[in-house]
């Protein structure tokens, strides 16, 4: 039994890593293109990866426009409980992200 539920979350895992792949890692090139500092992305990866895959799937930065982040990320990040600092963080990464 106990093999059986490590197999399902074997495959459950494994199921996620190509969309988890496709979310940008926050890098010295993305903070040059963007005028953000690193560390900023950095931490905004980091918020946007903990937070903001508990409630849906992770969307990679690219596949939403510009403007559909800005009307979007201010109620996704109340609903998420973040501070208005960290939604700062990650609206700055997702759309770093964006132009990488």
């Amino acid at each position: 039994m106990k093999t059986r539920y490590l197999a399902v979350g074997v495959l459950v895992l494994a199921g996620c890593a190509p969309l988890r792949q496709s979310i940008p890692v926050a890098d010295e090139a993305m903070a040059v293109r963007s005028g953000v500092p690193l560390v900023d992305l950095r931490t905004g990866c980091e918020v946007y990866l903990s937070q903001c895959g508990r409630c849906h799937e992770l969307i990679p930065p690219a596949s939403v426009k510009t403007e559909d982040w800005h009307l979007v990320m201010p109620g996704m990040c109340w609903n998420a409980g973040l501070t208005r600092a960290d939604e700062a963080l990650v609206t700055k990464y997702v759309l770093a992200a964006k132009s990488r």
